[in-house]
């Protein structure tokens, strides 16, 4: 017999949970009562609740900066089982083009989500979950997810239910969604290409779901017991993109913004767009010091304006994001791009 709860129609009244506490339980990534019907590992639910959670604070944020990973999101956009080629450099010998076959495909069950390609946003919970890894957490919840993405705000930023349920929706995403990268042609340029031997199998072929963890019951400092995840192994593409040296790192506290902005999923996928945009020039990375508009909301995901009232409301959101960062002396200025006498973007002055 095969039985399920519509989380949609859940009033909590506890039945499931009573006759299968095995199968479910509460969903506790959310401030309701409904009921997350997801097969928790129970090996994982006994460990999870033996010490207290305490999350490492990271110093900074890292950035996936390799071709495929910045391509991630129209990778998702093909059909499935589709392949595309991403150029990757030119052989220094031969002065062909070097390419990567990467084929992205959901493979979970989860009736919620509405969009299972991968977004922006998710791509960005994915860099929040890479840093975490990286400074030492292997188990966090939603929230720290979430507090790690916006930089640690203070108490002051209101935190949503909404919000922590939109990051426990992209976690379970990430975790259903096998990548496939075909590097042969890679190594077969450069043997020495990637530094983590255990990441590429003998066939020149990496294949693993984006996040590999359990779901798990976490016993907060507090004394309160929430669900988390307990990750396996370093997520795929933060150890592809370190074996590469194509992470880049900005401070914590640029993502620090919630006073001076909400932090809606527009704002913060742009906010990640400009940090990652002005790192790439703090780096010499990128010569261009403008960043334009209409590249930033293609880029992000985020609609664009359409009449002025929102086109200044927009500008004036990110200007005060870079206000920010020139009061934390991350940047020493900006100011508009012009073309014809035509604001279209932002001149960054490093």
């Amino acid at each position: 017999m095969k039985v399920k709860v519509i989380s949609d129609s859940c009033i909590g009244c506890g039945a499931c949970c009573a006759i299968c506490p095995d199968v479910f339980d509460f969903n506790l990534f959310t401030a309701d009562n409904r009921v997350n019907a997801i097969r928790y590992n129970v090996k994982y639910v006994s460990s999870f609740e033996k010490q207290k959670h305490v999350p490492i604070k990271p110093k900074s944020y890292l950035i996936g900066n390799s071709h495929p990973y910045n391509l991630l999101t129209k990778i998702s956009q093909l059909p499935s089982n589709a392949q595309a080629k991403v150029p990757i450099f030119t052989d220094k010998k031969t002065k062909e083009e070097v390419s990567t076959l990467v084929q992205l495909e959901y493979n979970g069950d989860d009736f919620s989500l509405s969009n299972k390609a991968i977004t922006p946003f998710d791509r960005m919970v994915y860099n929040t979950i890479s840093t975490l890894w990286h400074f030492g957490n292997r188990k966090f919840t939603a929230t720290d997810v979430f507090k790690a993405m916006n930089g640690y705000s203070p108490s002051t930023v209101k935190v949503r239910a909404s919000q922590i349920e939109r990051v426990e929706k992209s976690l379970r995403k990430l975790m259903s969604t096998l990548i496939t990268f075909d590097i042969k042609k890679e190594l077969e340029a450069n043997a020495k290409l990637m530094s983590d031997d255990s990441l590429v199998g003998a066939d020149g072929i990496i294949s693993r779901n984006l996040l590999q963890a359990s779901y798990g019951k976490i016993t907060l400092a507090n004394g309160k017991v929430a669900m988390g995840i307990e990750i396996e192994k370093a997520p795929v593409l933060y150890a592809y993109n370190l074996a590469k040296k194509n992470i880049i790192t900005v401070p914590i506290s640029m993502l620090n913004t919630g006073d001076a902005v909400s932090n809606t999923d527009s704002i913060m996928v742009i906010r990640e767009y400009l940090a990652h945009q002005i790192a790439l020039m703090k780096a010499g990375e990128r010569n261009n010091k403008h960043i334009r508009y209409d590249t930033l909301y293609t880029e992000t995901g985020v609609e664009a304006p359409s009449d002025r009232t929102l086109i200044k409301r927009s500008r004036d959101q990110i200007k005060k994001l870079l206000d920010c960062w020139v009061e934390q002396e991350y940047i020493k200025g900006y100011s508009d791009y012009v073309q014809s006498r035509k604001i279209i973007g932002i001149s960054i002055d490093c």
